[in-house]
């Protein structure tokens, strides 16, 4: 899965980001049913291991008999409550699990504190040093006692958990379960992760949102395109100081969130898969049935008692508004023939490098219409999706030959509104920063958009 985030012209804004959130499992422990080590809730920003790094059974979620669940209400600031974490199988015999609590708008920090038990131990940071952790990451996990032999296949922990003093916004639960076999040994054991996002039940202290601007994300053009990454820019959309965009929690079951903190998008009444939320900008995608007019709204602390809503902004949905991402308003955003290295001058990328005539280069878009197989808003494009409509690529004032345009599709693992278009650089190209423009149907993607080349 990926994540998108764009800085155009005139804008302050964050530069394209093509991170991957797969979870991988690394290293060789032995089994503990005096608790886990630290860092083995699957959580990508502890570095992805799970309980499968020292119970060497299937792959974690591989039994589909079996699963994890998090059970934890909205929370008061301060108040504390119980998180309750339910580990399933219908041959198992032990139980163990480990879980994390973390801000949404930035996972490598603490939320909140979990409090010992019998059936709970806590210990903090990599080292996994005993508890009170002062703010250090917290590692709450089993104990010896609370492994249990039966339990009806099914065992629920409970922990206490006091959240921070003040609002933080959204926070974000994972957790890693061990259905054991008992076996003796650290084989034959089912592991399973998940996590969960949860919200203050209170709501953020906000005035009425108000909308300036809808436009496309990449380009900056008025209105929205079918699909489209979309921008809206404002004021009062979230805390002053708050912004994040979605996290791998949010994303796991292949779709963006229609609420981030305190925030919704509503376009034509019904809510916007939202990327980022900050108090003046919001990147959500528009909707992926819907054309012709349109109104948007920004709500916050929707349903609730303080729910406060801007005014309906007129707008329009097009069917096709080809844009380019850009890392600096100007310079496409790119990625070279290794698949990794961004192409930009260094002075606009560190550790990018110009294109070679004759390169394969992968360039990213958005506004370009339906791919088959087709998407909904929000949706993680899992495989290829060529283009529905084709589109035709200028480098340099060259046309490019069709046979050189080798991909032109949703960006697979991506959200399904980012499009990347595979392309053959001309070889005639010369030296220094070359335009670059893609047509779909009579229709350009922004004037002034460049792609540097060396020899």
């Amino acid at each position: 899965m990926s994540t998108l985030s764009a800085s155009r012209a005139g804008r302050t804004g964050r530069l394209i980001s093509l991170a991957a959130l797969a979870l991988m499992g690394a290293g060789s422990l032995l089994g503990r049913s005096a608790g886990p080590p630290t860092e083995r809730t699957g959580a990508g920003v502890d570095g992805g291991a799970n309980c499968t790094v020292c119970h060497r059974g299937a792959l974690a979620n591989a039994d589909q008999r079996g699963r994890i669940a998090i059970d934890a209400a909205s929370y008061r600031p301060g108040v504390r409550q119980t998180v309750r974490v339910t580990v399933e199988h219908p041959d198992a015999l032990r139980w163990g699990f480990q879980l994390i609590a973390r801000y949404a708008s930035g996972e490598t920090r603490q939320a909140g504190s979990f409090t010992p038990n019998a059936q709970t131990r806590v210990v903090c940071g990599a080292a996994g040093t005993a508890a009170p952790c002062n703010g250090e990451r917290e590692f709450a996990s089993h104990t010896a006692a609370a492994t249990v032999l039966g339990a009806n296949g099914r065992m629920a922990f409970e922990v206490e958990w006091t959240p921070p003093a003040e609002d933080v916004g959204d926070v974000t639960f994972y957790a890693a379960g061990i259905a054991a076999n008992n076996g003796g040994g650290n084989t034959g054991d089912m592991v399973y992760t998940t996590s969960t996002v949860i919200r203050n039940g209170a709501g953020c202290a906000l005035e009425t949102p108000t909308i300036r601007e809808v436009s496309n994300s990449a380009s900056g053009a008025p209105n929205m395109a079918f699909n489209g990454l979309t921008s809206i820019y404002g004021a009062n959309f979230s805390p002053t100081g708050r912004a994040r965009s979605a996290t791998e929690a949010e994303v796991r079951l292949l779709a963006f969130p229609k609420q981030m903190d305190c925030v919704t998008v509503l376009v034509n009444g019904r809510p916007a898969p939202i990327t980022y939320a900050g108090s003046g900008q919001i990147n959500f995608q528009a909707p992926f049935d819907q054309l012709n007019a349109a109104t948007v709204q920004v709500v916050v602390n929707r349903g609730l008692a303080n729910e406060r809503s801007s005014a309906a902004f007129s707008s329009t949905i097009s069917q096709l508004q080809p844009a380019l991402f850009t890392f600096n308003g100007r310079s496409v955003a790119a990625i070279g023939p290794d698949g990794t290295t961004r192409v930009a001058q260094p002075s606009v990328v560190p550790g990018a490098r110009p294109a070679k005539p004759g390169d394969v280069v992968s360039i990213f878009a958005t506004g370009l219409g339906v791919t088959n197989p087709a998407w909904d808003s929000g949706d993680i494009a899992r495989n290829a999706s060529p283009l529905q409509v084709p589109i035709s690529v200028e480098v340099g004032g060259m046309t490019v030959p069709t046979a050189d345009i080798l991909y032109q599709g949703a960006a697979a693992q991506a959200i399904s509104g980012l499009y990347q278009v595979n392309v053959r650089l001309p070889m005639g190209l010369g030296a220094g920063d070359q335009t670059l423009v893609i047509r779909q149907s009579g229709l350009a993607s922004q004037a002034g958009v460049t792609i540097p080349i060396v020899p």
